[in-house]
Order: C-alpha cells, then structure tokens, then sequence
C-alpha cells in the first residue's frame, strides 16, 4: 500500500480531485427510497442486532450501523462513505488494469470510470453504495488472487475472506469466480491453477444455496410488487439480449438513466436489431483477440459480472444501473483497448491531440454526472426525474403520488396512484396509497374501495386492514372495523400499532378490561414508545364504570 501511494501519488490526487468535483453536490442529498426503512424507519439501526438477525447482509447493515451511531441520521457521513468507497475503487482499477495492460490504459480505463454517470446511482443514493462497496471488495479479492500466484497460500486465504465479506455485502458477488476462471483464461493458465479457484466457487455456491433457502419466496414476492412482474420465468434468450443492450446504451449515451428502466419492451425487429449490434460487438472482440486481449475479456467482464442479474428466476429487474457499477470496469476497458488499437492501426503518432480529446470526454461525462446527482438530492426532484423518462413506470407514479401528498396536492396525489394501479392492476401498494388520500379528500366511499381492492390482491397487507378498520369504526360500523382489526392483527400479530389502535377502538365503545388488554400488549412489544405509555395511563385512570358496555 505504501509503494502504491508513493508510486501513484499523482494519480491519486488527480482522481479525488475529478470525484469531489463530480460527486461532490452528492454529500447533502437527502436519504431516498431504500434508505428510509434500512435507516431512517429501522427500529434496530444503531443496536446492531439486525447485523446478526439478517446475516446474509451483515455486512451492509455492519457500516449502516457504525455510521448511524456516530453520527445519527445525517445523511452527509453516509454520502461521504460512498464517495470514498468510489475513489478506492478507482485507483483498484488502476492497478488491476496496469497488471494486465499498460500504464496508459490503465489510466484511462480508471479516469473514465471515475466520472462516468452510469454509476451514478452507486455513488450517489446511499442504498446503492453496497453495489461500490462489493466491488471494491471482489477487486481486492481479485488483486490478492493475482499476487499469491506462485508466492504465498496465505495470500490466497486473504483473497477467500474478502470474498467472504464481498458475498455477505451482498450476493451478487456470487459472480466472482467466473471472473477468476475468465482472468485465468486470458492472462493465466486454468489447467494449472484450478486448483486455486475451487475454494472460491464452493464458497459462492454454499452461499448461493443458504441465500435460495432463506430468501427465494420473500424476494419473488418483492420483485413481483415492484417491478410489476408477476413471471415464474424469464426467457433467457430474450432477458440477456434485452439487458445487455440496454446498458450498452446507457453507457455510450447516458441520457435516459432513471431509478426504474419500465420502458424495455421491444417488438422482435428491434430485438433482432439488439441481438445484432452484441453479435457484432462480441465479433469485433474476438477478431482482435490476438492483438489485443482486452476487449474480449472486457466484454466478457461486464457480461460475467452481470449473471447473478440474469437468471431465469425473476429475482431481479431487468436493467438497473446500480447493477453494472463492477462490470462497468469491462466497459471502460473496452473503450481504452479500442484507443489503444486505433492509435496503433491510424498510426496516430500525436497524444497530445488523444489527451485532449480524452479530457473533452470526461469533461462531458462527468457534467452529466453532476446533472444526474442533482437529480438525487430529494424526493422531491428524484420522482419528478424518473417520472419523465420513465413514464411508463407503475413505480415512478406511485412516489410521484407521494410527493404531491407531501405538499397537499391530494388532487394530482390521487390521480397518480390511480395512474400507477392503471400501469399496474396488481400494484396493491399503489391502491392502498390511493385510499389513504381519499380519507384526507374525505370520499369515504372510493376509499373503502380502494382499501379493499388492495386487500383483495395482497391479503397479508396490514396496514390497509388496519386503516380500513378505522375508517369502518368511525361510521360506526363496529362490528365490520373489529373483524379487520382482528384480521390484520392474525397477519402481524407483533405490530405495536395494530394493538394500539385496537386499544382506541375498545376505549371508544367503553370496554375498559380489553383496551387495557390490548395496550399493555403494545407497550410489551414497544416498551419505550412515550404516546403509547401515555394511552396506558389514560386508560388506568379510567373509572371502573367505563368497564363495559
């Protein structure tokens, strides 16, 4: 670390100097999406025992803890760790293309990265800092695998344990063995160091099948509610094609990027054309194999990196940017392999004019990342953002609702979760929030509609029994509000809020003994909440005669 510092303190200044300037307006963005239930609205953050109540992403909720506990919910420590996390991944490139390559390559492979807005999203929203955080732990892996090469087993112990971190930040390290197999395959020798990569594919296949048991059922049910898509199955032939052209293209031309890629549907003349322009890629790669191996294992690279995205399960979306900050290194890679092969084949004698059209490139790149991070700097300009380039997305409309509630705009909050549920007729979530603004509108009619539209299309969803149960109680409807509330709480039967409201409906109806009950369970599973140790104590002093009627 020392000689790498000494060596390449120049370019290390050279690159957080372009970071900061480029992700600097990132570090007083608000919290966003994601990040408002693992931080924000999470009762265990600073307590550390959702580290070991969710292991299998021990390391994300690890940092979210350390952080949360110096410093609270300020949302500038948490943007600071990304930016940080991207300057080291940078200079990880650096290095591991200069093992592989030149100097020169190296440095414009890793300047590229630096400022591309592709990664934008794993940079700048909090959330997706696990996708830098994982890769810069798989390049360490990967760097440590190189070096131990016939010189120490320790070192390759190392690189196993890192792996070990990368896949407990989150699975889609899973991927890194197959990069190893791919470096072996254009730079090494697989027939005699096999051996040396074995421990890591059973590594990421125990951990692979502990993640499939554990976590299969909860993540299809999570994907079908968000990304619309209600599929047992992915056609692999056309989810890959789809996939890998789309972030092709965001690459070469970042324009439309978006929190949610909805408009990926194709008729099959344009996916022939998709399928097309990779086929021509992957040749070009191939043809130039033997003067240059960096294309194709680029290419390969970023193809690789993304399979954990790519299968036939539906556990994942589609196309999303956060998923190709790490196969984003191949991409780079291919552009500066393809300077490189230019230069030599146009017998382009003049850097000077190849530096300076460089730095135009990152000039521009590297606006559009400032554009894109303003763009993540609240709820408030994030959903507007996404609505506009993606307005097909049932997602993007149904925050949209939220922004507009935010600001009593209840109208236009209304009639984007409608938009949201006519995108997606099975988008329960969108039909609650719908039901939640025509109570404020006081349309009590569309909102008992509405919450029992979403009960019919997802039973387990509590919170519209709940609300509904109130809203019944409140036209006295008694004996309707008390079977959803019993429902709700047979749902979730260790949600403090459902007791309470329970306890309220009880005292309301002067049933002392039950509301009693009822409260004294809430404050069993919540012992600190001060409003519902307030509750308590009013109905204590209760007098007797309110016992029941």
């Amino acid at each position: 670390m020392k000689l790498f510092l000494k060596q390449n303190w120049k370019f290390l200044a050279l690159v957080s100097v372009m970071v900061v300037l480029v992700y600097g307006n990132t570090l007083d963005n608000d919290l966003l999406s994601d990040d408002l239930a693992a931080i924000i609205q999470n009762p265990l953050i600073g307590t550390f025992r959702d580290v070991l109540t969710n292991p299998m992403y021990g390391m994300r909720t690890f940092v979210y803890n350390v952080i949360y506990s110096i410093w609270n919910v300020n949302p500038y420590p948490y943007h600071l760790i990304n930016l940080l996390v991207h300057i080291i991944m940078v200079c990880l490139i650096f290095e591991f293309v200069r093992k592989i390559s030149t100097e020169r390559i190296a440095l414009i492979t890793a300047l590229i990265f630096s400022v591309h807005p592709l990664f934008t999203e794993s940079v700048t929203w909090v959330s997706g800092g696990i996708y830098a955080q994982y890769s810069v732990l798989v390049m360490i892996s990967l760097l440590l695998y190189m070096k131990s090469k016939g010189v120490s087993d320790r070192l390759n112990l190392l690189g196993l344990l890192i792996f070990f971190l990368a896949l407990a930040t989150i699975e889609k390290a899973a991927a890194f063995p197959l990069l190893l197999v791919l470096y072996e395959f254009s730079f090494g020798n697989i027939r005699a160091n096999w051996r040396k990569i074995t421990p890591y594919f059973a590594l990421s296949g125990i951990w692979t099948g502990l993640l499939l048991y554990l976590r299969l059922h909860d993540r299809l049910q999570e994907v079908a509610q968000n990304a619309g898509s209600v599929h047992a199955y992915n056609n692999p032939l056309q989810q890959i094609p789809i996939a890998l052209f789309g972030y092709l293209k965001l690459f070469l031309w970042p324009s439309d990027l978006t929190f949610y890629h909805a408009e990926i549907r194709y008729d099959f003349r344009e996916y022939l054309l998709m399928v097309s322009v990779l086929l021509v890629i992957l040749a070009i790669c191939v043809i130039t194999y033997r003067s240059s191996k960096l294309l194709l294992f680029g290419f390969l690279f970023f193809f690789l990196s993304l399979t954990p995205t790519l299968t036939p399960i539906p556990i994942a979306w589609v196309v999303a940017e956060r998923y190709v900050y790490l196969g984003g290194l191949g991409l780079c890679l291919m552009v500066a392999g393809s300077i490189d092969l230019l230069e030599k084949a146009l017998r382009i004698s003049n850097q000077r004019l190849v530096y300076v059209l460089l730095a135009l490139l990152l000039i521009i790149l590297g606006w559009r990342s400032v554009i894109r991070n303003r763009e993540w700097q609240s709820q408030d300009t994030l959903w507007p953002a996404t609505v506009k380039v993606s307005p097909l997305s049932p997602n993007a409309w149904n925050n949209m609702g939220d922004v507009y509630a935010r600001h009593n705009e209840l109208e236009k909050s209304v009639q984007a979760f409608i938009r949201a549920t006519e995108l997606l007729p099975t988008y329960a979530d969108a039909y609650h929030n719908t039901a939640n603004i025509y109570v404020k509108l006081g349309d009590n009619v569309n909102a008992e509609i509405y919450y029992k539209k979403a009960i019919e299309l997802r039973p387990g969803i509590w919170q519209s029994r709940m609300n509904l149960a109130i809203l019944l109680f409140n036209q006295k409807r008694y004996e309707e509000a008390f079977e959803q509330m019993d429902k709700a709480i047979q749902t979730v039967p260790n949600e403090p809020m459902l007791h309470v409201n329970l306890a309220l409906m009880y005292i309301t109806v002067g049933d002392r003994n039950k509301a009693l009950a009822e409260i004294n369970r809430a404050l069993s599973l919540d012992p600190g909440n001060l409003k519902t140790q307030d509750i308590a104590r009013t109905i204590q002093n209760m007098p007797e005669k309110e016992n029941s009627k």
